[in-house]
């Protein structure tokens, strides 16, 4: 998975060629053709090397506001900040998988069931922070979860130095006056 997702990091979605990620990961490519028959299982696989990237790679956890849902939040800005800063050849095979799939079905299928677990996870931010009291409680949580999503998608066009700039104005949207202090 490593190989494949060095092809991918450095020579684009194009360079991916199950010929290329057996070279570089120094295997025959008979070898990898019995692990991943085709490429779309290359991929699939791929996508979960991926999701375990983003489960076990954070930023520093975020100082404490006492309320579950803000903290979780502030890390969620915290750690796209971190994957650009120290790991953007993540965010780059991201970008890549998302360009792809675009134009090609099984990409697509990849990425969608990657973003449903990301939209399950920010709505769960949204239904912490409205259950915990820092949201506010009139917000709508389809609302909130698909404002997210584009916000965060939205961040890879802008600059590093504006993400903060963001992050405080969602947190104006989001959360109730008396908790933006935390």
């Amino acid at each position: 998975m490593e190989a494949a997702f060095d092809v991918i990091a450095h020579e684009g979605f194009e360079g991916l060629r199950t010929r290329r990620v057996a070279e570089k990961a120094g295997v025959n490519i008979a070898t990898l053709h019995y692990y991943f028959p085709k490429k779309s299982v290359l991929i699939w696989s791929l996508s979960e090397y991926i999701g375990l990237q983003f489960l076990s790679i954070h930023a520093p956890p975020v100082p404490s506001s006492g309320k579950p849902g803000l903290d979780r939040l502030r890390q969620e800005f915290a750690d796209y900040a971190f994957y650009n800063e120290h790991h953007p050849d993540l965010m780059t095979v991201m970008e890549e998988l998302v360009l792809r799939a675009k134009r090609d079905q099984a990409v697509r299928e990849v990425v969608d069931k990657m973003r449903w677990y990301w939209r399950q996870g920010l709505a769960e931010i949204a239904r912490m922070g409205i259950a915990d009291g820092s949201f506010r409680s009139d917000l709508d949580l389809n609302q909130v979860t698909e404002m997210l999503v584009t916000i965060f998608v939205g961040l890879g066009a802008t600059r590093p130095a504006n993400a903060d700039a963001i992050r405080e104005s969602v947190e104006n949207w989001l959360v109730k006056p008396q908790e933006r202090e935390n």
